[in-house]
């Protein structure tokens, strides 16, 4: 059950970072590091977020007082079919089991920019949001 423990902001201790070798989470490594925030990148090497074995293989690396941060997904290149898209499902179920199952400080999800049009040259706030694909 998720529930609230901090009334102020408060910086991580650690940070987990799934999808820590990605595009974006490669980046957020970096930046966070650069803060002097201890920082773990989680990659697709280190845990198989698509298989059930994840939810066991994340708590021997996220500890209870842990921020983690799910950057993690299969992009368009890897394949914007269907049995693409479950599989990022799938990536979020287990995600989701491990956070229903163990303790840690906070959960950060960032999402995708594939809410918008493909063609869409500068995505904003503003931007139409119209899918063209399962991405």
């Amino acid at each position: 059950m998720l529930q609230h423990t901090l009334n102020t902001p408060t910086a991580p201790k650690r940070v987990v970072v799934l999808g820590g070798s990605g595009f974006v989470g490669a980046r957020l490594v970096a930046r966070l590091r650069e803060q002097g925030v201890e920082t773990v990148p989680v990659s697709s090497q280190d845990v198989d977020l698509t298989s059930p074995a994840a939810v066991t293989t994340l708590g021997g690396i996220v500890r209870k007082d842990d921020a983690v941060v799910f950057a993690s997904c299969l992009t368009p290149e890897k394949g914007g079919d269907l049995r693409t898209f479950m599989k990022n499902l799938t990536m979020a179920e287990h995600v989701g089991a491990f956070v229903e199952t163990h303790t840690c400080a906070h959960v950060v999800y960032i999402g995708s920019d594939a809410i918008f049009k493909d063609d869409v040259p500068l995505v904003t706030e503003h931007s139409e949001q119209q899918p063209s694909a399962l991405y």
